[in-house]
C-alpha cells in the first residue's frame, strides 16, 4: 500500500508542469505543484517573507526530525487564501529545518471554490484551506485544518507517532 501511494504521489509530482495553471491577473495557482513555484514567483512575496521570518519552536522541530520514515504529508492550499499565505511558508520552513525531504509532501493548490483540475481534493474531503494531512503507510493519522492550536510544528509533533 505504501509503495502504491508513493508511486501515485511520484506520478502526480511528475505532471506538475502540465497540470498546474496560473492566473497571472489574480496570482492564483491551481493544481498539484511544487512549492518552488512560490519560491521563484515574483508575485508571491508573502511566501518568501513568511518562510524566512519564521523561527519555529525548536523542541517541536526536533520531534519532527525523529518522525518515522513512512510519514508523508498532503497539503491543500490557496494562493488567494490569507490563512494559506500564513501557514504554508511556516510548514515548509519547519520541514526544511527538520531536514524532512520535500519529496515527502504533495502540494495541491485549490481555486476559490476549493477545487483543482485533477480533483485530488475529492480523495480527502477538502472544504477549506489550508489543510495539512499526515499519512503513515498511506493512511491518514491526522490533519490540521485552517488554523493551528499552538504552532504548525507543535501541532504536527502532537499528531505524529514517536519513533521507537
Amino acid at each position: 500500500m505504501l509503495y502504491r501511494l508513493i508511486f501515485i504521489i511520484t506520478l502526480l509530482s511528475n505532471f506538475v508542469t502540465a497540470q498546474t495553471s496560473v492566473n497571472t491577473e489574480q496570482n492564483v495557482i491551481v493544481g498539484i505543484s511544487d512549492v518552488r513555484i512560490l519560491e521563484r514567483g515574483l508575485g508571491n512575496r508573502w511566501y518568501k517573507d513568511g518562510y524566512f521570518n519564521y523561527q519555529g519552536n525548536l523542541s517541536a522541530i526536533e520531534a519532527i526530525k525523529g518522525m518515522p520514515k513512512d510519514i508523508q504529508f498532503v497539503v491543500f492550499a490557496g494562493t488567494w487564501c490569507e490563512k494559506s499565505q500564513n501557514l504554508l511558508p511556516q510548514f515548509y520552513r519547519v520541514m526544511d529545518l527538520a531536514g524532512i525531504s520535500r519529496q515527502r509532501s504533495t502540494l495541491c493548490f485549490l481555486d476559490r471554490d476549493k477545487r483543482s483540475p485533477q480533483g485530488f481534493e475529492n480523495n480527502y474531503s477538502i472544504n477549506s484551506t489550508p489543510v495539512f494531512i499526515i499519512l503513515q503507510k498511506g493512511i491518514e493519522i491526522g490533519r490540521i485544518t485552517e488554523s493551528v492550536n499552538q504552532s504548525i510544528e507543535a501541532d504536527i509533533a502532537d499528531l505524529i507517532p514517536i519513533k521507537q
